[in-house]
C-alpha cells in the first residue's frame, strides 16, 4: 500500500476496471471462443447488476518486486447506496502512508512506529460515510454519502482496494464493447473448490517492453455466473509484480439484518469530518489521492507543460473555455474503461467551448503518442515524465489515477474527480454557468 493503486494497475491494464478494459489486450493465436468467453462475462455483468444485494468474502495476495502483502476481508452492498467493507492489510514492507485520508493522516501522527499491518471498516448507511480501524486511536472519519451506487462504488475503491476491478465491471454498459477477437483461451470443463467452473486466460503486455508481459486469469462459476478469482501475474521492470484475489462465501440477494449497514461510534472517540467537493459527482473521500487545495471554487495550482508536439502549454491558453484536466496512463485500467465516456463528451462539447488537457503518467512519450494516435485521442496531450520530482503530477500531488478536475469559464475549479455520467453532468453546467 505504498502507492497501491499505481502498483497494481500500471502492469494490470486490462480488467482493473471490469471486462470493459479487454480491448487493450494484445492479438494471441486465433481461438474459437471468443463469442463464449464475451456472452461469459455479459452474463456475470447481467447477473451483478440484477441482484438487490451480494456478498462476499475476498482474499488477495500482490507482490511488487521484493514487496509482497496479503488483502483479506468482506464486502456487503444493497442497493441503490448502501455497502460495507471490512479489511485485514498485511505487509512486508512498512506504509510510506495509510490510505484512509485525514484518518491515515492522523493515524500515522499518533503512531509513530511503522505500520505493516492494519485492519479497518468502511460502512456507508446512504446518508454518510464512516471509516474506522482497529485499534481505533480514539478516531473515526465521516463524509457525506453520495448519490446512488455511486455511493457503492466509492466504498469499494476506498483504501486502495483492487475491488475497483469489479467496481468498472458493475459500471460498463456492455463489459465486451471494444474487445478484439481471437485474444482468449477457455477452459470450460474446469472445476473451483470442486465445481464446475470457467477459466479464462489472456496474455497482456505489460508496455513496450515485451518482457512486461502479463498473464491474466479469470475464474467464474457456472452456477451463478460470477467471479471466483481475478489474477494478473508477470513481470514489471525485470520484477515479479501482480497479483491474485481470490472469492469465497459469494451471495446474491442475501438477507441482510436492519443493523447491518449502522455505524456506533466508539465513546469519546474524536470525529474527523471529510467534506464533499462535488455534491452531483464525488467527494474528496477519506481516501484522497491529491493535493487537498484541489476544491471547488479554489483556482487550481500553478501548471505547465509540454505537448507531444514541443509546444509550452498553459491554462492561460485556455483561457474562457470549460476544460478537463485529466491524469492517466496508457496502463491503468480504469483510465482506458473511461475514454469511450471522455471521447462522447468532448466530440458532444467542444464545439461549445469545451476542451481537455490530457496529463499522461506512462514511462515513455512514444508509448503516449502510439496510443493518442491509435484510439483517435485530438486534444491536447502533455506527457508528464513520472521520474520528473518537479512534473505537474507530483506539484499536484496525484498519487493514484484516474483523477480528473473541471475548469470553469472563471478558470476556477467546477467539479473534482469526474467519471462516467457525472462527467456530462458537470460539463453541462459549466458551460451555463455565467
Amino acid at each position: 500500500m505504498n502507492h497501491l493503486p499505481r502498483r497494481i494497475q500500471r502492469p494490470l491494464s486490462p480488467l482493473l476496471a471490469g471486462a470493459g478494459l479487454l480491448f487493450l489486450l494484445a492479438p494471441a493465436q486465433a481461438q474459437e471462443n471468443t463469442e463464449t468467453v464475451a456472452e461469459i462475462l455479459r452474463t456475470a455483468s447481467k447477473t451483478y447488476k440484477a441482484a438487490n444485494s451480494f456478498s462476499m468474502d475476498f482474499d488477495i495476495a500482490f507482490q511488487d518486486g521484493e514487496e509482497t502483502g496479503n488483502m483479506k476481508g468482506t464486502l456487503l452492498v444493497s442497493r441503490p447506496n448502501k455497502a460495507k467493507m471490512q479489511m485485514k492489510v498485511t505487509q512486508s514492507k512498512p506504509m510510506s502512508r495509510v490510505p484512509l485520508g485525514k484518518l491515515g493522516a492522523y493515524i500515522q501522527q499518533q503512531n509513530k512506529a511503522d505500520i505493516k499491518e492494519l485492519s479497518f471498516t468502511i460502512i456507508s448507511d446512504g446518508t454518510a460515510t464512516y471509516t474506522i480501524t482497529s485499534p481505533n486511536y480514539g478516531a473515526f472519519s465521516k463524509q457525506p454519502a453520495i448519490e446512488g451506487e455511486n455511493n457503492i462504488y466509492k466504498v469499494m475503491e476506498s483504501a486502495d482496494s483492487p475491488l475497483g476491478i469489479l467496481v468498472g465491471f458493475l459500471r460498463a454498459e456492455d463489459p465486451m464493447e471494444g474487445a478484439p477477437k481471437d485474444v482468449f483461451k477457455l477452459s470450460a470443463d474446469a472445476t473451483i473448490e470442486g465445481k464446475p467452473a470457467n477459466i479464462i486466460t489472456a496474455d497482456i503486455p505489460g508496455g513496450p517492453d515485451p518482457a512486461n508481459k502479463v498473464v491474466m486469469k479469470l475464474a467464474l462459476s457456472k452456477e451463478d455466473k460470477l467471479f471466483r478469482e481475478i489474477g494478473f501475474n508477470g513481470q514489471q521492470d525485470g520484477k515479479p509484480s501482480g497479483f491474485s484475489m481470490k472469492f469465497t462465501n459469494v451471495k446474491l440477494n442475501p438477507e441482510l439484518a436492519t443493523n447491518t449497514f449502522a455505524f456506533a461510534a466508539p465513546a469519546g472517540a474524536k470525529i474527523i469530518e471529510e467534506t464533499a467537493t462535488n455534491a452531483d459527482t464525488t467527494e474528496e473521500t477519506s481516501m484522497t489521492n491529491f493535493d487537498p487545495r484541489l476544491k471547488v471554487g479554489a483556482a487550481p495550482l500553478p501548471f505547465a507543460g509540454t505537448d507531444l508536439n514541443g509546444k509550452q502549454i498553459t491554462l492561460a491558453q485556455f483561457k474562457g473555455k470549460v476544460v478537463l484536466i485529466d491524469f492517466w496512463a496508457t496502463w491503468c485500467g480504469p483510465c482506458i474503461a473511461e475514454l469511450p465516456n471522455v471521447q462522447k463528451v468532448y466530440a458532444k462539447y467542444k464545439a461549445k467551448g469545451f476542451d481537455i488537457i490530457g496529463v499522461s503518467l506512462d514511462d515513455s512519450q512514444a508509448a503516449v503518442a502510439k496510443f493518442v494516435k491509435e484510439k483517435q485521442m485530438p486534444w491536447t496531450h502533455i506527457w508528464d515524465n513520472p521520474a520528473n520530482e518537479k512534473g505537474i503530477a507530483v506539484s499536484w500531488k496525484v498519487e493514484a489515477i484516474p483523477f480528473a478536475l473541471l475548469l470553469g469559464k472563471d478558470g476556477k475549479i467546477a467539479a473534482v474527480d469526474l467519471r462516467g455520467e457525472a462527467l456530462e453532468k458537470a460539463v453541462i453546467a459549466a458551460l451555463q454557468a455565467k
